[in-house]
């Protein structure tokens, strides 16, 4: 598989109206998968696809650390609490 055919298949992993798919704004889960996708889609209406793959990895990890649910669960632990009880408190799926 090249570095075009990653990018291809990442950006279909997964679509919204998939049965799989959870509330993004409550599954931290499913929120991961379509930043996968969002991010291959994004390199994909790019010309550069050098190191496409290595890219694509840095950039999910980046959008991922700055999203809410890793932002909670890095501060709940940090703060000594037990991260998946407060996700459950708020309902949402770790």
């Amino acid at each position: 598989m090249n570095e075009i055919e990653f990018l291809v298949s990442r950006s279909k992993d997964i679509e919204p109206d998939d049965p799989s798919m959870h509330d993004l704004e409550v599954c931290g889960m499913c929120f991961h998968r379509s930043l996968m996708r969002d991010v291959a889609r994004d390199m994909l209406t790019t010309d550069d696809t050098t190191n496409a793959v290595i890219r694509w990895s840095e950039e999910v990890q980046r959008r991922w650390q700055a999203g809410k649910f890793y932002q909670l669960w890095q501060a709940e632990r940090t703060a000594g609490r037990d991260p998946e009880a407060t996700f459950a408190e708020r309902g949402w799926e770790p």
